[in-house]
C-alpha cells in the first residue's frame, strides 16, 4: 500500500482542542471520564498561563528573544522557518550547556514547539500583546514587531494596532549568533527574575501572583501544593485556604474515579475475554486491589471525599459539565457508604459500570474500552496492569513548583 505524508494547518479552535487533548498526556493520563475538567478548572484559576507541557520559566524569555531576533542573520524564506531555526539554535545551545529538561531534546522537530507551549503564558503574564501566533508568522512582513522597554506603557485597548509588542528585557548580545562564547542556561538572572516577579504580580488576583511576591523568601519544595508553605501562606493571604482544601479533596475524588475506571475495565475484560487471553495477564485483579488500597491508605482518599462539599465545588468551578457532575455525585454517594475494604465493591456494581460505560462511549466513541461491544473488546485486548497510570490530580504543581524555584534562585543572586 502506498503511503503519503501531508501537512495540516490547524485553526485557533483546533489548536485549543489539541491543547486540551495534550493537557495530561505527558503525565500518562488520558481523560476517559472527564476528570480533566477539575484539573483545568482549579489549575487555570490558581496558576493562569501555565501548562503541563512547560519546563522552565526562562523559556518565556527565550521565546520573545527568538521572535525579536529572527530577522538578524537567519537567511530563510519564511518567518516560520526562521523561527524554527531559532528554536533549533536554542535547543543546541542548551544541550551544549548540559541543561535539563529541554523541549524537543530527543527529536529534531518537537510536536509542540516552544512558542506553542508558552504562547498563553506570554499573553497572560504580560510578555506579549498582538496577533495570535499563526497570524503573526503568516503575516510577518506586514506586522511591526517591536520590544517595549520597562519604562514604556502598553495600551491594552489598542486592539487594531498592527504591531506585535514584546515586553521583555533586551536579548543578550550573542542571541542566535553562530558560535556564541557564552553558554545559554535556564538560570534566571537577577534582572530577569525581578522582571518575571513583577509580571506575575501584575496578574489579576490569583495564587500564582501572591506566591510570586513571596518567592524571594520562601522556596517551593513540597510534593503537593496543599503541603507547601509558600502556597499555604499565599492562599491564606488571599483567603483561599478553604479552596485549597477543596482542591485537595477534589484531587482525591479524581484519583478515585480513575481507579474505579481501571477496575471496571478490568472487570469487563475478565468477564468477556477468553481463557487463552486471560492466561497472559499476570494479575487479573490489579486495579481492584489498587482501589481497595485507597481505603485507609496514607493518602486519605475516602476521608477527603466524605469531606468534599459538591455544592461548594460547583461554586469554585461553575463550568463543570452537568453530565460529569452527575457522575461524581454517583461516585461520592457510593464512596460515602464504604466503611471497610470489602465495601469497595460497591463502587464496581452494575449501575456504576453502566454509567461509566455510557460516559466513556460518549467521550471516546469507538476508542472506549468499557462498552460491551466489538470496539470495546478490541480496545481491552491489550489492557493490563501497565495500561493506566492512576494518581491524584496535581493541578500542574510540578510545573509551578519549578517556576517558583527558579524565580526564588534568581531573586537571591
Amino acid at each position: 500500500m502506498e503511503s503519503t505524508l501531508g501537512w495540516i494547518d490547524l485553526s485557533a479552535a483546533a489548536l485549543q482542542r489539541l491543547r486540551q487533548d495534550l493537557e495530561d498526556k505527558p503525565e500518562g493520563v488520558v481523560d476517559e471520564m472527564g476528570v480533566l475538567a477539575i484539573h483545568s478548572g482549579y489549575a487555570d484559576q490558581f496558576f493562569p498561563g501555565t501548562s503541563v507541557l512547560q519546563k522552565r520559566p526562562r523559556y518565556a524569555f527565550f521565546t520573545c528573544w527568538n521572535y525579536l531576533c529572527i530577522d538578524d542573520g537567519l537567511n530563510e524564506p519564511s518567518a516560520r522557518i526562521r523561527k524554527e531555526k531559532a528554536e533549533d539554535w536554542l535547543r543546541q545551545q542548551l544541550k551544549a550547556a548540559n541543561q535539563t529538561p529541554i523541549i524537543g531534546d530527543r527529536v529534531e522537530r518537537p510536536a509542540q514547539p516552544v512558542d506553542f507551549i508558552y504562547w498563553t503564558a506570554l499573553r497572560k503574564w504580560g510578555f506579549y500583546r498582538g496577533p495570535d501566533r499563526n497570524k503573526l508568522l503568516a503575516k510577518w512582513n506586514s506586522i511591526h514587531v517591536r520590544r517595549v522597554r520597562a519604562h514604556e506603557s502598553v495600551d491594552e485597548d489598542a486592539r487594531d494596532d498592527p504591531s506585535a509588542t514584546f515586553f521583555v528585557p533586551e536579548p543578550p548580545h550573542y542571541w542566535l549568533k553562530p558560535r556564541p562564547r557564552q553558554q545559554v542556561s535556564f538560570d534566571l538572572t537577577k534582572k530577569e527574575a525581578e522582571f518575571l516577579q513583577k509580571r506575575l504580580e501584575s496578574l489579576p488576583g490569583c495564587l500564582l501572583s501572591s506566591a510570586a511576591s513571596r518567592a524571594g523568601k520562601l522556596l517551593a519544595k513540597a510534593e503537593s501544593l496543599w503541603d507547601d508553605q509558600l502556597i499555604l501562606e499565599a492562599a491564606s493571604d488571599r483567603r483561599e485556604s478553604e479552596m485549597i482544601a477543596r482542591a485537595r479533596r477534589a484531587s482525591s475524588l479524581g484519583y478515585l474515579v480513575r481507579a474505579i475506571y481501571g477496575a471496571l475495565v478490568e472487570r469487563r475484560r475478565n468477564e468477556t475475554a477468553g481463557q487463552a487471553h486471560l492466561s497472559h495477564i499476570t494479575n487479573r485483579s490489579y486495579y481492584r486491589e489498587l482501589l481497595q488500597g485507597l481505603f485507609g491508605g496514607e493518602e486519605g482518599v475516602f476521608g477527603d471525599i466524605r469531606e468534599l462539599d459538591l455544592d461548594l465545588l460547583m461554586k469554585d468551578l461553575p463550568k463543570l459539565p452537568a453530565r460529569f457532575l452527575c457522575l461524581i455525585r454517583h461516585v461520592k454517594e457510593r464512596a460515602d457508604r464504604v466503611k471497610r475494604r470489602a465495601d469497595v465493591d460497591l463502587l464496581l456494581d452494575n449501575e456504576t459500570l453502566e454509567l461509566f460505560s455510557k460516559e466513556e462511549e460518549r467521550r471516546k466513541q469507538e476508542r472506549a474500552r468499557l462498552p460491551d461491544n466489538q470496539f470495546g473488546a478490541e480496545r481491552r485486548d491489550d489492557f493490563d496492569e501497565n495500561t493506566l497510570n492512576v494518581f491524584p490530580i496535581n493541578y500542574r504543581w510540578s510545573v509551578v513548583r519549578t517556576l517558583l524555584r527558579d524565580l526564588h534562585n534568581g531573586l537571591r543572586f
